[in-house]
């Protein structure tokens, strides 16, 4: 759904540049999956191209179980894994996060 999430709209020629902004808000919607089967392979791309560009970053990730391959944890696990080193930070639900509740 369009308008869904707040932050300029940005495909994978973007990411380069757009991490070295000091700070911004971006939304990467699936541009090349055209069946959900097709999505892990899309997101490992988009994680890929976030952990060789990407420094101190906040990623959330909506409806996480879509990115995840049948078999190991794909570009999901490699943020949640190794982008820590870069000050990667991830977040991911089944819906996109609004608030925190009070009581974690």
């Amino acid at each position: 759904m369009k308008g869904e999430y707040r932050g300029e709209q940005v495909a994978f020629d973007d990411i380069p540049l757009l991490c070295k902004r000091r700070a911004f808000v971006a939304v990467y919607r699936p541009q090349y999956a055209r069946r959900l089967e097709d999505l892990p392979r899309e997101f490992a791309a988009l994680a890929g191209l976030v952990r060789k560009y990407g420094k101190n970053l906040l990623v959330t990730v909506d409806e996480a179980l879509f990115v995840l391959p049948n078999r190991g944890t794909g570009g999901l696990g490699e943020l949640l894994l190794l982008g820590r080193s870069s000050g990667i930070s991830l977040i991911y639900a089944t819906q996109y996060v609004l608030t925190f509740p009070k009581i974690l």
